[in-house]
């Protein structure tokens, strides 16, 4: 609540099973409009708070609706934006004290976006316009930034968490498939927690090989990572 109403935001888009919550605090948000949910089947009866929001003078709507709507209307041009005006506002999860708002202008957002193009194209091409899995949180700036970039680019966009990345991740029961087997992406990126992750597992499942399997994947990879070095120049 505290950041839809700093940030004098209209519309609000929420899941289905969130509307008992903007239900709860709807009194309280002073400039919000229109209300947009996203069903999940998570709230059999989000209708009776789909009612509720509707008594209290807000304009609800799905997803679907919305798709539907913008089906029956003629295409249009959207204006092109001032490049200072604000194209994102990310608010921090205010765990030391209330949370803040960071404001992303157009020019930063576009700014963010050339200078990952300028690095792909110098790398060869990696990652846009290519198969890639995502599992950063959107609510995150560099995780909104790289999905932003990935939509544009025309890469095929994979969303996953990291409880559901691996075979063995906690997440799976017995036999199920990991995201990663399933997606098979040619471009990954994570943050310095998930890949330490991903290689304790790794090293797990080679110790459970052979007591040689860990120290020659080891010696391995310092050999590709200075063949590499080598190589770069």
């Amino acid at each position: 609540m505290y950041g839809i109403n700093q940030s004098d935001a209209k519309y609000v888009v929420t899941t289905e099973d969130l509307l008992v919550k903007l239900d709860k605090l709807s009194d309280k948000l002073s400039n919000v409009e229109k209300v947009v949910y996203i069903r999940n089947g998570k709230a059999a009866n989000h209708q009776e708070f789909v009612d509720k929001l509707a008594e209290k003078k807000l304009n609800v709507s799905s997803f679907e609706q919305i798709v539907e709507n913008g089906n029956q209307i003629a295409p249009c041009e959207f204006p092109v934006p001032d490049p200072d005006s604000i194209a994102i506002i990310m608010y921090t999860s205010g765990t030391t004290g209330d949370p803040k708002g960071v404001i992303m202008r157009h020019r930063n957002l576009m700014s963010s976006i050339q200078n990952l193009m300028r690095m792909d194209e110098e790398i060869g091409n990696l990652a846009f316009g290519s198969q890639f899995a995502f599992m950063l949180p959107l609510t995150h700036v560099f995780g909104a930034l790289l999905a932003t970039s990935q939509f544009v680019s025309g890469s095929k966009i994979a969303f996953c968490s990291p409880f559901t990345l691996l075979d063995s991740s906690p997440a799976h029961v017995k036999g199920q498939v990991g995201d990663m087997r399933l997606i098979q992406p040619e471009f990954f990126i994570a943050v310095p927690l998930v890949l330490e992750r991903i290689l304790k597992e790794i090293y797990r499942q080679l110790s459970q090989k052979s007591p040689l399997a860990a120290p020659l994947f080891t010696y391995l990879m310092v050999i590709n990572r200075l063949y590499n070095v080598n190589n770069t120049y």
